[in-house]
């Protein structure tokens, strides 16, 4: 009777060893759930950085260029009338400059500029004098546009940073010096003026930048005549090759 009192309480024990590690292994057959890590935010240095045109800064420019100007007589000092054909002065011109400018939203452009022509001084014979409607022959009438022309402009464009070129208009105004000579004419008549006034222009052009330092520019602008007297001086086309030096940034 002992032996089966044994084997069965044996058997009991057997029983509820193996119940307990089901129960265990049942526990540790459960998931664990792992959060999940936050991505990493770009930092500062890999944004990327703002651009920055090469035409927004100061400049100093040099170029040459070539003056196609023409003054006459045509006005009236009483009780005469005078009027003469264009005298045409064509110079060649090498160009010094200061300027300064700023791109806008990386498209727009505005700019000023300080430009000074230096050529040489030439004179020229005004031909088909009248007087009161009648031809004045045989008179040595000369007119003499100054060896340098200073003009300031303002500067309007659109700047395509793809390509780093610039497209502008811009409006001058030149200052020169015209001085126009002749002898006694018919009836006591004398000329002899000086006109030194500043002109209105305006002209148009492109601008290549070649890093950041350095651009080329081609420009065409026409200067309209300064009038004084009966003298109408200096006006006609301008053109220019310039290639600038940016220095700084702004």
């Amino acid at each position: 009777m002992k032996k089966y009192a044994l084997l069965t309480v044996s058997g009991v024990l057997f029983f509820a060893a193996a119940n307990a590690d089901q129960s265990v292994l049942a526990v540790h057959e459960e998931p664990v759930v792992v959060a999940a890590e936050p991505e990493p935010q770009p930092t500062v240095l890999e944004q990327e950085e703002e651009y920055n045109s090469p035409f927004s800064g100061v400049y100093v420019t040099l170029g040459i260029g070539g003056n196609f100007l023409s003054s006459k007589i045509d006005g009236n000092l009483d009780p005469f009338s005078l009027k003469s054909d264009n005298a045409r002065v064509n110079r060649v011109a090498g160009i010094v400059g200061l300027g300064g400018g700023k791109v806008l939203n990386n498209t727009f452009y505005i700019g000023g500029e300080v430009l000074c022509d230096f050529s040489g001084s030439k004179e020229k014979n005004l031909e088909n004098i009248h007087l009161n409607g009648n031809a004045v022959n045989n008179v040595d009438a000369k007119v003499k546009i100054s060896a340098v022309i200073p003009s300031v402009a303002l500067r309007l464009g659109y700047f395509n940073k793809n390509v780093d070129m610039l497209f502008f208009a811009k409006i001058a105004a030149s200052y020169a010096s015209v001085k126009v000579t002749a002898p006694t004419l018919n009836n006591g008549v004398t000329i002899k003026g000086d006109v030194s006034t500043f002109s209105p222009a305006i002209g148009l052009g492109i601008e290549k930048a070649f890093g950041k330092k350095f651009s080329g520019r081609l420009e065409g602008e026409y200067r309209f005549s300064s009038s004084k007297d009966l003298l109408k001086a200096a006006s006609g086309l301008n053109v220019r090759a310039l290639v600038a030096y940016h220095i700084n940034g702004i």
